[in-house]
């Protein structure tokens, strides 16, 4: 569900094997840089890599599990991300914060909360309707692009400024 680029390498977690699969940009599997996820996290959604660590959302626990590139759990780096309400579903990092897309009752809009290594959170309105719907980040020049994905469409788009 989540994916990450790192070191040449594509990182995605899988909702249903508790693992992280990697591929080289070419989409060839590499075997030997994948790793198993801790049982306690189970359904992993969003992955972002941060200064030598794997950061990766869990939908059930409302929590970021942290791993090294080796796959090694770091719980002493894990944060709680239970101020969602729901969710989390996607991860990414920029400018000493993580950001983090789940669902919540709030409207769509940037908070901003100090709680452990984690400072920043998109909290988007659960989607009204039938069909998936996911939230995906991703940050480019300073600009946090937040997407609505519903049935396999771009629902809807936020821009958010992160230089102001």
């Amino acid at each position: 569900r989540g994916i990450e680029i790192y070191n040449n390498h594509i990182y995605t977690t899988d909702l249903g094997d508790d693992k992280v699969y990697v591929y080289s940009l070419d989409g060839v599997r590499d075997t030997s840089k994948e790793f198993n996820l801790h049982a306690d996290n189970g359904i992993a959604t969003g992955i972002v890599h941060h200064d030598g660590y794997f950061y990766i959302c869990d939908f059930t626990d409302q929590k970021v599990y942290v791993y090294n590139t080796g796959g090694v759990r770091d719980a002493t780096k894990e944060f709680s991300v239970s101020e969602l309400g729901q969710g989390p579903l996607d991860i990414t990092f920029y400018g000493g914060k993580f950001y983090v897309s789940g669902l919540s009752n709030n409207s769509n809009r940037l908070s901003t909360h100090q709680n452990k290594n984690f400072v920043g959170y998109i909290a988007e309105q659960e989607p009204i309707g039938e069909g998936t719907s996911e939230k995906a980040l991703t940050v480019i020049q300073g600009l946090l692009y937040s997407f609505e994905l519903d049935d396999n469409q771009t629902k809807s788009l936020g821009v958010y400024n992160l230089m102001e």
